[in-house]
């Protein structure tokens, strides 16, 4: 878009391309759009555990940074016994929590899987996959 006057009425002076940003319903779709949209929606899907694994490696680190300290404290105040506890159940905590926070899917992921399972059923009864 190049060139566009604005007075009482628009005034183009060279190539104007206008794309609309309207919302269909999945059902509304065609075959090739369902594909699409499929392939959009797993790339949405990708994008947000990418998103998922950083943020979980960030607070694992400085989990792991606490407990680490807190250990060392304890190992050398004389208490290595309860270092090693601290280490241990601090290990078990960032895995089982770390492995709950990536399996349990949040919002925007359970909307995006149902939507491709919506799309799937769709691409199977038109029987196109």
């Amino acid at each position: 878009m190049r060139d566009i006057k604005a007075g009482r009425d628009i005034r183009v002076q060279g190539d104007l391309n206008v794309t609309s940003n309207r919302v269909t319903r999945i059902c509304d779709l065609d075959d090739d759009g369902l594909i699409a949209e499929k392939v959009h929606r797993k790339e949405l899907l990708a994008e947000e555990t990418r998103s998922k694994w950083k943020r979980i490696s960030f607070a694992w680190l400085g989990f792991v940074v606490i407990i680490i300290a807190v250990a060392m404290y304890l190992r050398f105040t004389g208490k290595p016994e309860l270092g090693n506890l601290v280490l241990s159940v601090g290990g078990v905590v960032a895995t089982l929590s770390s492995l709950k926070y990536m399996v349990t899917p949040n919002e925007f992921e359970a909307r995006q899987q149902a939507t491709l399972k919506e799309i799937k059923t769709m691409l199977r009864e038109r029987r196109v996959e």
